[in-house]
This record gives C-alpha cells, structure tokens and sequence, in this order.
C-alpha cells in the first residue's frame, strides 16, 4: 500500500498534533483493511468447504473447521496477508492487490449457485421447507456480488486506478463486509427479522441504550434436530 495520502497530507500540516493524530488514524485504517482481507479470506474458504462439504460429504471431517483450526487460522492468515498484501503484491501489482482478493470472494461466491440450484430441486422436504438454508445462501451471494461490481463498475467506467481510490475502496470494504454478513444473516428468514423489528420498538430501544444491563431480545442461531435427508443443515 502506497504511503502517498500520508505523505501529501504530512507535506501541508505544520501541526505535530494534527500530523500525529492523522497518522494514528491512518494506521487504524490499515488495520481496518488487514482485518477486511482476513473476513474475506475466512469468506472464500467458508464457501469451498460448504461446497466440499454439499457436493463429498465424505470429506466433512477433513475440511470442518474446528474451533483449534480457526485459533490457527487467525494466528498464521494476519501474518501472512500483511506480508502477501504490502509486501508482495503492494510492489508487484500495486494498484490491483485488493482486486485480487476480491476477485477470488467474487468467484468464491459463485460456488454457492450450485448449492442452491440443488436445495431448490428438493425443496419438498421437511427440513428444508423449515430451515430454508437457501435464503441465508442467496442473500449473502447477493450483497457481497453487488457491493463488489459497484467497484469494477465504477474502475471501468472511470477508468481511475490510482491508489487513493483503490485505499478508499479498501476502507469502505473493512465497513461494508461485516454489515453484510450480519444482514444476510437477519434477512434470512421471519424469526430473525421479528426480532430485529422487535429490537427497534421504543421501550427496548432505551432500555439497550440506557439500561444496558437489562436483557433485551438477542439474536443467536437456533440447533435444530431434524430427521436426517443426506443434506447438510445451514
């Protein structure tokens, strides 16, 4: 990542507070984007092991991430995008390292339309007609596809690759993942938005502002036991 916003603002700034407070706020930023890369690359993986996982099921116990893998998985994968990102494709391909990451979240995404075209063939079943996993699968390949052509659209149509733009796709990115998992994870079926709506009334509005000690409705995901049919359950 190119440090020409720092320098150009630092250029213009003769107060060591100013200087010191944009730099703080600059390396939060790339923090922000380190973090960003990680939930794209937990998202990219997440998808080929659904897909492992749908299409093999014999090798779930080998691709399941269990709790140990994902301590290791957040140990080893900062390191290794900080390194891959600014230090490797930051001066190969300066200008398209987030492309990159994109790209493979983009075509990671595509790998849930196969899932869902054979979810919809049996939609008859008992369970899928009560878990719909297929909501959950469209919403998130949706949100994520959207907000990702926003950026090829608007790279090709104004032909802009510098990398302020590229640093602001960056930032607006670290923003905009999590927001979409959490709402494709609300809209995906009634129960889940009931409870969001429910959580926007008046009373439990104040009491989650100014009694926050107070329970409230929370959201977390149900375990279902449902008669076995040879599908996975989402």
């Amino acid at each position: 990542m190119s440090w020409l916003v720092m320098d150009a603002f630092l250029e213009t700034t003769t107060s060591v507070v100013a200087s010191l407070a944009y730099v703080s706020s600059y390396f939060c930023l790339c923090l922000l984007v380190v973090i960003a890369q990680h939930n794209n690359f937990l998202l990219t993986l997440v998808s080929a092991i659904r897909f492992l996982i749908y299409f093999c099921p014999n090798s779930e116990k080998h691709v399941t991430v269990t709790e140990k893998r994902l301590k290791w998985l957040k140990m080893i994968g900062y390191p290794f995008l900080i390194i891959l990102d600014f230090f490797v494709l930051g001066t190969v391909l300066p200008q398209w390292s987030f492309f990159v990451f994109d790209a493979l979240l983009v075509v990671s995404a595509f790998l849930y339309i196969p899932i869902v075209h054979s979810i919809r063939a049996v939609r008859y079943l008992p369970s899928i007609q009560a878990n719909q996993p297929q909501r959950y699968i469209m919403w998130q390949l949706v949100s994520i596809s959207v907000i990702k052509f926003v950026y090829i659209i608007y790279i090709c149509l104004t032909d802009e690759q510098s990398e302020r733009f590229v640093f602001y796709f960056r930032v607006i990115d670290a923003m905009a993942i999590p927001f979409l998992i959490q709402i494709s994870y609300l809209g995906c079926n009634r129960r889940t938005m009931i409870t969001v709506l429910q959580s926007f009334k008046c009373g439990n509005f104040w009491k989650m502002c100014c009694c926050p000690c107070i329970e409230t409705n929370q959201i977390e995901p149900e375990v279902e036991l449902a008669e076995s049919t040879g599908l996975p359950l989402y």
